[in-house]
């Protein structure tokens, strides 16, 4: 008997602001985790999703119930990089 145990977790979160929804989704299971970010329109059709994988670190916080500031902040596009990046 293995004294590994199963974590499963799933979190939605939603956002709406101007008729744009954005949906923060956290899935982990049995130790490997993703994490997405899909925006929608005021109709409900998918504008954007990216999907990224869970650090073992990450995993861990969410496991302890640690609040982690920045999670999605690598899965959303930028678009003031991408315009100083053309100015420069």
């Amino acid at each position: 008997m293995s004294c590994y145990q199963a974590f499963n977790y799933h979190s939605e979160q939603v956002h709406s602001t101007n008729g744009k929804t954005r949906k923060n989704i956290v899935n982990v299971n049995n130790g490997r985790g993703t994490k997405s970010v899909e925006q929608y329109d005021s109709k409900g059709k998918l504008l954007q999703a990216s999907k990224k994988k869970l650090t073992a670190s990450q995993i861990h916080k969410i496991k302890n119930n640690v609040f982690i500031p920045g999670l999605f902040k690598d899965c959303m596009r930028s678009k003031t990089r991408r315009a100083n990046r053309r100015r420069n």
